[in-house]
């Protein structure tokens, strides 16, 4: 059982560090509106946004290619565990502090960031420390290992259109969030 988990799990992690990478990187106007989302958290010093940016974009890129591999899947969870941690808490301080960056976190989105995208990244990494530390050489049966990826794979379209889900319903998943 912990086999199909730790597929899903990798599956899940990588559709969606491949989803941000191609989110942000799909067109030179999106990187930038990436690069102005990390000046607008307020955390790095000025002129480091572009770098930032860039940075992120290939450990993110890296994480979900490593995430494939049984041979790599061990140091791609600990690279995803660590971006999301950092996401979260960068994210937290930012915000208490009154940082009002746009959620750039798939390219798209400027819904401002928040307590939600908090708790997301905080369970994203949660899920990646649990594939950190799953066997990744077990023999698996193809359908399990077709449902581990297909549920993997849905969550992960659910984890990045999130945003758009919740305005869909007219919801706020922030309560300092406005519709």
């Amino acid at each position: 059982m912990s086999g199909y988990l730790d597929v899903g799990g990798r599956c899940l992690l990588a559709v969606v560090f491949l989803m941000s990478t191609v989110g942000k990187a799909r067109s030179p106007a999106l990187f930038r509106a990436f690069a102005k989302s990390l000046r607008d958290l307020r955390v790095l010093p000025a002129g480091g946004e572009t770098a930032a940016a860039a940075l992120i974009v290939a450990a993110e890129a890296t994480g979900g290619v490593l995430l494939v591999f049984d041979a790599t899947a061990t140091g791609g969870a600990l690279l995803s565990a660590a971006l999301l941690t950092v996401f979260a808490v960068v994210i937290a301080w930012s915000t208490s502090r009154g940082g009002s960056a746009g959620c750039r976190c798939f390219g798209a989105s400027t819904r401002p960031l928040g307590r939600a995208h908090v708790v997301r990244n905080v369970l994203l990494a949660l899920v990646a420390v649990f594939v950190a530390v799953a066997s990744h050489d077990q023999r698996l049966l193809a359908p399990g290992t077709a449902v581990a990826l297909i549920t993997g794979g849905a969550v992960a379209l659910v984890v990045a259109r999130l945003d758009d889900i919740v305005d869909l319903f007219g919801a706020s998943p922030d309560p300092r969030t406005p519709h």
